[in-house]
């Protein structure tokens, strides 16, 4: 979504139960989610032009940097799922409350110089989740499937006071 660049794509793994009753019409759903990500970003600082040009003349020439970035995100998601089907098909829809607990780490370089600022910083927060998917029947109480998941968390890193949304969508996931 933008908002932890450049690690907004992330590998997601996750395992997800559904207990309860065989006549209960809902389960109850525990979900864990991994999802990890890194990634590089360049830009540069604006130079302070005495002479706009061309070419432009600078006082202060630009600044080349470069930030390297990991991103990790663990969501631990309770809440409700409703699966259908008899045989080796479970189709199910679910969602609920979950923690998500995001760590991001950025090294900022100036290109050609061997300073490096390090940033590091976490938060946690309390978040929604749904979820959509099938499982097929591999053992007695075993289902290999997957899902289609959305979660938001609003977190907030103390190296930016903007807050940062963690939305996951189109994750895989074991069952």
């Amino acid at each position: 979504n933008g908002d932890l660049q450049p690690t907004d794509t992330m590998s997601q793994y996750g395992l997800a139960w559904s207990f309860g009753r065989s006549d209960w019409p809902i389960k109850l759903a525990v979900d864990l989610v991994l999802a990890k990500g890194d990634g590089v970003e360049k830009g540069e600082i604006p130079g302070i032009v005495t002479d706009p040009g061309p070419p432009p003349v600078y006082s202060v020439p630009p600044i080349p940097w470069e930030k390297k970035a990991e991103t990790s995100v663990m969501e631990m998601a309770l809440g409700v799922r409703k699966e259908w089907g008899e045989g080796i098909t479970h189709p199910f829809l679910g969602g609920g409350l979950e923690g998500t607990y995001l760590a991001h780490q950025a090294m900022y370089t100036e290109v050609g110089s061997p300073s490096v600022t390090q940033v590091d910083d976490n938060d946690t927060a309390v978040g929604i989740w749904l979820d959509a998917g099938s499982t097929w029947r591999i053992g007695k109480r075993f289902n290999l499937g997957f899902e289609v998941r959305y979660s938001f968390a609003e977190v907030r890193l103390e190296v930016d006071p903007a807050p940062v949304h963690t939305e996951h969508k189109d994750a895989s996931a074991l069952q």
